[in-house]
């Protein structure tokens, strides 16, 4: 959440800089705003690779930007989401969760 806000302010910054023609401060925030947006690739590429470390988590963030990273083979993605899915407890109603844990299962 952090890396989104800041940038979106290195954008607004570039907006600005460009609006005022200052491109000597440009080439620096498109520098930053690359690094930020190589950072985005990175975590969403991890996310891809460890969906299961996302849905343990139970971080609503972390399991929609695993549903909507587009890294990766097409099959790799559904069975990603599909991994995350049987470890993730945000998916399943409380009264599924309760009925499993009633009758012995595992991982929840």
């Amino acid at each position: 959440m952090a890396s989104a806000i800041r940038l979106a302010r290195v954008l607004a910054a570039l907006q600005g800089c460009a609006g005022e023609g200052r491109e000597d401060d440009l080439i620096l925030l498109l520098l930053e705003a690359s690094q930020v947006a190589s950072g985005h690739a990175r975590a969403d590429r991890f996310l891809y690779d460890h969906p299961d470390l996302a849905a343990i988590s139970n971080d609503a963030e972390a399991v929609r930007r695993a549903c909507a990273a587009k890294a990766g083979w097409p099959g790799g993605r559904h069975a990603a989401l599909a991994v995350a899915h049987a470890f993730s407890t945000i998916w399943r109603k409380p009264s599924e969760i309760r009925g499993a844990r009633l009758i012995g299962a595992t991982g929840l």
